[in-house]
């Protein structure tokens, strides 16, 4: 029993055809050369809005719920830590919603309320290089001045540049039972941080999220799962930048 021969890509024997060679398919088996046929375009269909799935919606209901029933000021950095969950996706699109995230762990920082711990969290130096003459013409030249590859063209006569701590963060772990939340901030953008009350434990995470759990299931970060609006976010976070916290030792 003959084999049967593998199947070829019709686009490579187009470009066959194109060069003057000829196709390696065996005759006979329907091909057809030329232009490939445009495929019909689909009609798009209109997105569904998904439903709200009523268990997420529940179980935000409770966790308000058990934030509500807290004393103050407890009350009002639970509400906000909870609150900032859901601009952990948020701040990445819209740069107006970062100065509330820095300024609720500002006021909490400055609160010296001892839900608070800072941790150091060391994830690397900036590498700033100095091309030499030559090397960066050559990396203008071929890579039309690419960032990307710069390293690529260090030779003995260039010089290396670091910012130390260019990419270290603070991490601001806030524990009020049963609720914990986990946000970072870059060291350069907390000058305001008195670094004798950080902790004495330094950590090194290649990676770092920002979330909360509520009695150890995580806290949705979807603002859509829950129906919230984004005003409500803004609301909650300045009641707490609005409110009068005597300061607590640890």
């Amino acid at each position: 029993m003959t084999k049967k021969p593998p199947r070829r890509d019709p686009i490579i024997v187009y470009k066959r055809e194109e060069k003057g060679l000829k196709p390696f398919l065996p005759k006979g088996r329907d091909f057809r050369f030329g232009a490939p046929q445009q495929p019909q375009q689909k009609s798009k269909k209109p997105k569904e809005t998904k439903p709200v799935a009523p268990e997420r919606l529940s179980l935000h209901h409770k966790n308000i719920a058990e934030i509500e029933a807290l004393p103050s000021p407890e009350k009002e950095i639970a509400t906000a830590c909870y609150y900032m969950c859901f601009l952990v996706h948020e701040t990445k699109t819209s740069a107006d919603l970062f100065p509330l995230k820095h300024n609720t762990l500002e006021k909490i920082f400055k609160s010296g309320h001892n839900c608070l711990t800072v941790n150091y969290v060391r994830r690397g130096d900036r590498e700033i290089y100095h091309l030499s003459p030559e090397a960066k013409k050559s990396w203008e030249t071929e890579t039309s001045g690419n960032k990307h590859h710069v390293r690529m063209y260090l030779t003995p006569k260039c010089k290396i540049e670091l910012e130390e701590g260019y990419f270290d963060l603070y991490h601001f772990h806030i524990v009020m039972e049963p609720f914990r939340f986990s946000f970072y901030l870059p060291i350069h953008q907390a000058p305001w941080l008195d670094k004798r009350r950080l902790s004495k434990r330094r950590f090194h995470y290649p990676q770092t999220v920002e979330y909360g759990l509520a009695h150890g299931k995580l806290v949705t970060t979807s603002r859509k799962a829950t129906m919230v609006p984004l005003e409500k976010i803004k609301e909650e976070l300045n009641k707490l930048m609005d409110l009068e916290m005597e300061k607590k030792s640890k």
